[in-house]
């Protein structure tokens, strides 16, 4: 599988909701978790495969878990730096701020809190969605999620 790669324009569109009945998401999911384990990654957004739709895949343990739709629905305001990097910005790392905490209202799970590695991880994911990426948040400024 292609992952796109800044400049693409893909990655500055914001990805469109998951409208149910979706009879392909079960096949997009399929392939972002084989690129998000070939690359070994911790998580993958849908446009970084080609997919302009709002689906994440997070790695958990040994497992890849899909959220469709996902919103930050709430953060605990304590901010961290995050050294990040990125399979769409090849050869770049960034340190960014970042909430330690945030919870997460999924269209495929119900609401869920992630601290820590993972909390990066979604907020990260969920900027691609929104067609942002880590170079727009060098600023240092934290941003409401969508």
């Amino acid at each position: 599988m292609i992952i796109v790669k800044f400049p693409d324009s893909r990655l500055r569109i914001r990805c469109h909701e998951v409208v149910f009945p979706d009879y392909v998401i079960c096949s997009i999911v399929d392939n972002m978790i084989t690129a998000a384990k070939s690359c070994n990654v911790a998580g993958i957004a849908a446009n970084q495969v080609g997919y302009m739709r709002r689906i994440v895949i997070m790695k958990d343990g040994d497992n890849y878990i899909p959220m469709i739709n996902p919103l930050i629905m709430a953060n605990n305001n304590y901010i961290i730096f995050s050294r990040e990097e990125c399979l769409s910005i090849p050869g770049t790392t960034v340190t960014i701020p970042r909430y330690n905490s945030v919870s997460n209202l999924d269209g495929s799970i119900e609401r869920s809190t992630f601290t820590g590695l993972k909390a990066v991880v979604i907020q990260h994911e969920i900027d691609h969605l929104n067609g942002k990426l880590m170079i727009d948040r060098l600023d240092g400024k934290l941003t409401d999620y969508e």
